[in-house]
Parts: structure tokens; C-alpha cells; sequence
């Protein structure tokens, strides 16, 4: 029993370092990818997940996981953003009421940001 658990303790280590090797691997291609810091942590916080799932069957329940490459990954849904027609715009800025109205004119008009409108000193 002993001999089973300093192996599987060892078998471990190896895997704990060749997981730490992954991550890393992971962060390179992210960072050479542009992706967002947001993305990358979330990516590497389902690594870890997962890791302990694995960790989980192969030395608690000692059963080992067959397969995986067959595993279908969810797709994500795209969303085509909402573009609204020059006509649509001036319809809803002419129910606006003031200082509003003008605010967004000045947003719309210039491609400023709510926060720059806020700044402005007229």
C-alpha cells in the first residue's frame, strides 16, 4: 500500500509539473494571440478545474480517463452587434429631452465617449 501511494505521489509530481508546463504554454500563445487578460485567466481557471478532475479519477478513484479526443467542445454563440440606420438615430434623439438630446448629439456627432461628453466645459 505504501509502495502505491509513494508511486502514485511521484507520478503526481510529474504531472503537476507537466501541467505547470502547460499553463505556461497557454500564457505564451495567449499573449502572442492578443487575447484579453480576462480571457486568460478564465482559461487557465477551467485548466486548473479540470486538472483536478483528472487528478480526481486517475490517483483517488484510480480509473483512468479514455477518449478525450472525441469530446465535443460547446460553440459559442455569436452575436452580430446592433447597428442602427442614420433614420433610426435621429427617431430616437428627437424624443430625447434636454440636456440629454444634446449630449447625445455631441456623442453621436463627434464618436466621443459618454465619459469625454462628461468632461466637456462648454
Amino acid at each position: 500500500m505504501r509502495k502505491n501511494c509513494e508511486s502514485k505521489m511521484r507520478s503526481s509530481k510529474l504531472d503537476n509539473s507537466a501541467w505547470k508546463n502547460a499553463i505556461l504554454n497557454m500564457k505564451k500563445e495567449m499573449k502572442f494571440q492578443n487575447k484579453a487578460l480576462k480571457t486568460e485567466r478564465s482559461y487557465i481557471y477551467w485548466v486548473k478545474k479540470f486538472n483536478a478532475i483528472l487528478f480526481l479519477f486517475r490517483h483517488i478513484l484510480d480509473k483512468q480517463i479514455h477518449n478525450l479526443d472525441s469530446v465535443v467542445r460547446s460553440k459559442v454563440q455569436r452575436r452580430l452587434p446592433l447597428v442602427l440606420s442614420q433614420r433610426e438615430v435621429s427617431e430616437i434623439i428627437k424624443r430625447m429631452g434636454n440636456p440629454y438630446r444634446l449630449m447625445t448629439e455631441i456623442i453621436y456627432g463627434g464618436g466621443l465617449r459618454l465619459s469625454e461628453c462628461l468632461r466637456l466645459r462648454i
